[in-house]
């Protein structure tokens, strides 16, 4: 369509024929978008080129009979993990004497690990209890844990582009071969190995899942930054819930309260009479006391606490935030 006569709808506005709405409305209309030429495929462009290597930085949290996790200790000696998942079968479901659809089957986590060594706090994920420092006995009961790992990022530019950090929910670890080989002439470290199986752990918004996995090539630095900082942090480290790692990345509510951690809760409190029900009162990590002025937005309630839990606040229903511990 052509773009009509500025002059004639100048006029027609002087002589009250057309309103100004219907003048824009008019030269909006006639305008044709312009159409996208697709980019032409390419190939082989060197920041393009990426590939992924290498496990490091594993770090083993024991879970708790409550399905909390311990703070998590680092586990030395890795030398790899597998991701082997499991299911996902087709189905195929044939009806009118011809294929009619298919169905998958869920899938499940499974993975490996081979190491030199392992941290004590396994043993219990092994099956092995210690009745006393350094003496184990087998076959008995073996805990849930979390693992956390590392993998590097590279590509046709650089070896150190970013990294990948893993993490796996839920898992227990079955029994495997442990040889043990005699000396010779060219003797070698045995490795340990343990085949691992997780349970799913709810996602909001998705099906539930064993395994996260976080690419700090593609995610915001700041995003990264404050995963990277509760797990791998000084002050600790703790493994989120995924919904608790969800309030992390993407905040709640679409609400970001200044980049911190938040893990959202629901309460019910009384402000002048009145009871409010189901408000999303969020826990907030802080660095300090000094920090609380900035958080204006929270829903009395909520609460903020440094990373070792040592200093804990509470909203009261009148904006004042009260200290807990």
């Amino acid at each position: 369509m052509a773009i009509p006569n500025l002059a004639d709808l100048l006029r027609g506005i002087v002589r009250g024929q057309v309103t100004p709405v219907e003048v824009f409305q008019t030269v909006v209309d006639s305008i044709e978008p312009e159409e996208e030429t697709p980019a032409p495929l390419t190939w082989d462009e060197p920041e393009k080129r990426r590939y992924e290597y290498g496990v490091s930085k594993g770090i083993l949290f024991r879970m708790k009979s409550d399905g909390i996790y311990e703070r998590g200790v680092p586990w030395n000696g890795l030398a790899n993990i597998t991701d082997a998942p499991e299911g996902a079968d087709n189905n195929k479901i044939f009806a009118d004497n011809a294929y009619y659809a298919n169905i998958r089957g869920t899938e499940e986590y499974h993975a490996s690990i081979e190491a030199y060594t392992y941290p004590d706090e396994f043993a219990a994920c092994d099956g092995s209890a210690q009745p006393t420092p350094g003496m184990y006995v087998s076959q008995q009961e073996r805990k849930k844990f979390g693992l956390c790992w590392q993998t590097e990022i590279g590509n046709a530019n650089t070896e150190s582009l970013g990294h990948k950090t893993h993490i796996a929910y839920g898992l227990t670890a079955s029994p495997t071969e442990k040889p043990h080989d005699t000396v010779n002439d060219s003797p070698e470290a045995n490795p340990f190995d343990w085949d691992l199986e997780g349970t799913p752990t709810p996602v909001w918004g998705y099906k539930p899942t064993s395994k996260l996995e976080f690419d700090s090539t593609r995610m915001k630095p700041s995003q990264m930054e404050a995963l990277d900082d509760l797990i791998y942090g000084d002050g600790g480290s703790f493994l989120p819930s995924p919904n608790d790692i969800f309030n992390i990345v993407i905040p709640a509510h679409g609400r970001d309260e200044i980049g911190r951690m938040q893990i959202t809760g629901e309460i019910d409190y009384v402000k002048d009479g009145v009871l409010y029900r189901g408000a999303n009162a969020p826990t907030i990590l802080i660095s300090d006391a000094s920090e609380l002025e900035e958080l204006t937005s929270c829903n009395p309630g909520s609460f903020a606490m440094i990373p070792d839990m040592s200093r804990m606040w509470q909203l009261d229903a009148y904006g004042t935030w009260v200290r807990m511990i």
